[in-house]
Formats: structure tokens, C-alpha cells, sequence
């Protein structure tokens, strides 16, 4: 009897990065009918030391196999001459020994869905139309995680209230680190003022309430705001349940308040975006028509 295929897919970076490529991956698998693992990036610049996933809750396997003395040496050796011929070289999961599909652009690339047989996945995969077949069950799992995520009673009735509009403030490393900053930076104040203008005038929005990865920081940039709230949800999941719970949004460039946003959508609900989404020198040459959902504002 032949087995299934195996589908695995590189999570790096943080939990929204994580997110994108495990649902990317997750729904390439059930289309192909396969096996699907996720293997966590464990160096460079954006890796962090595991899933992020598996903090949140979600359950996902993780690839299992462990390296021989002479596997290592020749994977070293294989990524080493690579590097000569300018070809990108990821590291691969220990004992791979399908195929690799690297992310050729920062587009939705219908081919992914081309594949069959075993696929070891490298990329970033920031598109909802991904995952769109998986898109309900998705959300289901998001949410269920999300449920035991610690919150107190007084900041989670700040979030369901009807009018209340999560507002991510990203700060931290887009200020702090020049690799970061050369990517994406932090957005301009008036594309916050834009934003809460318009959900005032078009949903009646009265209850702003702030998270950011640097609170001191956010106030600072909204001081001059007045029907504002800043919360601090205690922990990573903790601000990703409470910016879920809001039935508004307005992101930040980033893809933690990208799934807040996604993964909370409400009726009636609206969600104002960044048109740009990197910095500017990267902006002109990336395509970010994918990015995001359809009923999306963009400012």
C-alpha cells in the first residue's frame, strides 16, 4: 500500500508570520490529501526558538526525525553550494528528502496548489486566498485556542463592546532595529487619523482601545487623541484575544493585528488597513494586491 504525501512547512518569524504558513501549508495538505508537519526555524535574524503556534495552542506537528553526523554534513555541503550558484538555500528539516518549493514573490501564487507529493515549504505565504478553502475551520480553531487565553474580566467587556475598535500600534523593532525599519518602519500618525475618522463617520465607532509591543511608545504617537484606551492584555495570546473580541479594527503593518482582525471578524464589523505595507524603498517593488481581504479599507 502506498503512503500519503507529506506536506511541511518552514514557520518563521513571529505569530502572525507562523500563522500565515501553517494555514498555507495546513490547506495545501487537504487538498493533496496529506500528511502535514510544520518545522519551526530554530536560527537566523527572525527565527524564534520554536513555535509560536504551540504557545498559542494550536496543534500542529511538528517534524519528527533527528539528524545522523553524515545527514548534517551533507545538508551543510548541499545549502554551501547553493549559496556559489546564487540560489537560495534553506535549511531543510533533518532527514528530508522530498521536494522544495521556495515562495517566488510576495503575490498569491495559484501553483502551490499544483503540487504533489512530499513539499518541504519556505516562505511567507501573506495572502488569505491560501487558505480560503480552510478559511471557516480555521477560524473555529483560532478561536477555541483563544478562549483559555488570560484576559481580565474588565478588559475583555472593553473589547465586546459593540462600538469598541482595536487599534495595533506597532512600535518595538519597526523603531528599534534598522533591519526591521528597512523593511516595513513604523506608520505615519496620519494614517491613524484617517482610520479613526473613517469608522467614526461610517460605523459610529466611540471606543478606541490601543495595544502595542511598546505602550509607553503608543501613547506617545496618540497623544493627541482623546477617546482613546490603551490596553495591555498581559500576554502575547492575551492581546490577541482582545483585539479579536473587537468588533472594528485598524491594523498596524503587521501581521499580528492582521490576524487579530482576520481571525475576529464580526457582523457589521469593519477593518481599515495600511496601504503601505513596507517601507518605502520596498513598497515600489513588492505586489501587495494580495494581501488583503477584499472588504478591507485601505488608507
Amino acid at each position: 500500500m502506498s503512503r500519503r504525501p507529506v506536506i511541511c512547512v518552514q514557520l518563521n518569524g513571529g505569530l502572525g508570520n507562523q500563522l500565515f504558513q501553517y494555514a498555507a501549508g495546513r490547506a495545501l495538505a487537504e487538498s493533496a490529501d496529506a500528511e502535514f508537519f510544520v518545522a519551526p526555524k530554530m536560527s537566523g535574524r527572525l527565527a524564534h526558538a520554536g513555535s509560536a503556534l504551540v504557545d498559542l495552542g494550536i496543534d500542529c506537528q511538528e517534524w519528527p526525525h533527528k539528524a545522523s553526523p553524515l545527514f548534517e554534513l551533507i545538508s551543510r555541503g548541499r545549502r554551501g553550494l547553493r549559496r556559489v550558484l546564487g540560489m537560495p538555500a534553506p535549511k531543510l528539516p533533518t532527514g528530508w528528502r522530498g521536494s522544495v518549493y521556495i515562495e517566488r514573490g510576495f503575490a498569491f501564487d495559484q501553483a502551490l496548489f499544483s503540487l504533489r507529493g512530499d513539499w518541504f515549504l519556505v516562505g511567507y505565504f501573506q495572502s488569505e486566498r491560501y487558505f480560503a478553502p480552510i478559511a471557516d475551520a480555521l477560524r473555529t480553531e483560532i478561536a477555541a485556542t483563544l478562549s483559555s487565553a488570560p484576559v481580565t474580566p474588565e478588559n475583555l467587556e472593553r473589547a465586546t463592546d459593540p462600538d469598541a475598535v482595536s487599534v495595533h500600534v506597532r512600535c518595538g523593532d519597526y523603531g528599534s532595529d534598522p533591519a526591521t525599519a528597512a523593511v516595513h518602519g513604523m506608520l505615519d500618525i496620519a494614517y491613524y487619523d484617517r482610520a479613526r475618522d473613517h469608522l467614526k463617520a461610517t460605523a459610529g465607532a466611540t471606543r478606541f482601545l490601543v495595544f502595542s509591543d511598546d505602550l509607553t511608545a503608543a501613547r506617545a504617537r496618540l497623544a493627541h487623541w482623546t477617546d482613546v484606551e490603551f490596553i495591555d492584555g498581559g500576554s502575547r495570546d492575551g492581546d490577541f484575544r482582545l483585539m479579536a473580541a473587537c468588533r472594528h479594527h485598524i491594523i498596524a503593518n503587521s501581521t499580528f493585528s492582521w490576524w487579530g482582525a482576520w481571525a475576529g471578524k464580526h457582523e457589521g464589523g469593519i477593518t481599515v488597513a495600511p496601504r503601505q505595507w513596507f517601507s518605502e524603498e520596498k513598497q515600489r517593488t513588492t505586489d501587495t494586491g494580495d494581501l488583503f481581504p477584499p472588504d478591507w479599507i485601505q488608507l
